[in-house]
């Protein structure tokens, strides 16, 4: 069964997470895109000016945020590539203190390299 996010109905955001990554820079972004997606809803406006929004990290599954918390993500790296061929709407890079080691990570760079390419709004 294919993933509802690869079905291009609505606007595609896509988070990336890693260790140590600020979970206000996460979840407050997501918040927004979800609470204007559920506004798009309520309004009865078209469904394709809403939000699909996606979490993805070097491993599907969870990461440890800088306050302890963790995030699941949706998609590995890796399967996102594979699952999904459309370009992305948003595409939201967090900050906080393991910005340091994210830098490192060469497969988290180089996916950034290549959705930042496709992607209508980078932040």
């Amino acid at each position: 069964m294919r993933d509802p996010f690869l079905s291009g109905k609505k606007k595609a955001v896509i988070q990336v997470l890693f260790e140590q990554a600020q979970i206000l820079d996460i979840t407050g972004p997501l918040e927004v895109f979800s609470e204007a997606d559920r506004l798009v809803s309520q309004t009865g406006e078209d469904p394709q000016k809403g939000y699909d929004i996606r979490t993805v990290s070097r491993d599907a599954g969870p990461v440890r945020t800088s306050s302890g918390l963790q995030l699941v993500a949706d998609f590995s790296f890796d399967s996102f590539l594979e699952l999904y061929s459309g370009g992305v709407d948003t595409f939201l890079v967090s900050g906080g203190t393991g910005v340091d080691g994210a830098c490192r990570d060469k497969k988290l760079i180089e996916f950034v390299r290549k959705i930042s390419q496709e992607a209508q709004r980078k932040k």
